[in-house]
């Protein structure tokens, strides 16, 4: 695999059509269910990034960037925090022509550092014929948790979510490796 030069940015009001690309593609959106069933207008998602970036919405949402050339590669999520439990689920999407390079694996590495400095547990969810995910977030150390059976519609079926979890201390007994 090449090695590309990741980075995480905050997102501005420019990154709308990026943003729109990945979420009207089918191939990037697949596996992500209902809510991104349909395409989005410039407008409608740009009226979600000003959500994004007045704090309006809650949790973190950054763009993945080629540090190198600025080009943008997707998006990483740190999702619905609870503070309490000091919890928070993960989420991220990486377009096709950036798939199978490396780049999801840096930018999981990156949204990991970023989520262990607020939360003691980070999880997912994902489809569970999503065999590329998957491969990724268990070669990154996390645990299978669980099956939600028949949870998540795709096309035109609805398939089981597997979810994947990792606790602080695994993960910086990791880092110590």
């Amino acid at each position: 695999a090449s090695f590309m030069n990741v980075k995480l940015k905050e997102y501005t009001l420019a990154d709308a059509p990026s943003v729109q690309k990945w979420m009207n593609d089918p191939e990037t959106t697949r596996f992500l269910g209902y809510g991104f069933s349909r395409p989005r207008t410039l407008e409608e998602v740009t009226e979600m990034l000003e959500m994004r970036v007045c704090g309006d919405l809650t949790g973190e949402s950054f763009a993945i960037i080629d540090a190198d050339t600025g080009d943008y590669m997707g998006e990483c999520s740190l999702l619905l925090p609870d503070e309490k439990a000091k919890k928070t689920e993960i989420a991220i999407v990486i377009l096709p022509e950036y798939r199978g390079k490396g780049a999801g694996t840096q930018a999981m590495r990156l949204l990991m550092e970023a989520g262990f400095r607020s939360y003691d547990r980070l999880f997912l969810k994902c489809a569970a014929n999503n065999a590329s995910a998957i491969k990724l977030y268990e070669k990154l150390g996390f645990q299978k948790e669980g099956t939600l059976r028949r949870d998540m519609k795709i096309g035109n079926e609805v398939v089981d979510t597997v979810i994947y979890g990792m606790l602080k201390e695994e993960y910086l007994g990791q880092k110590l490796l």
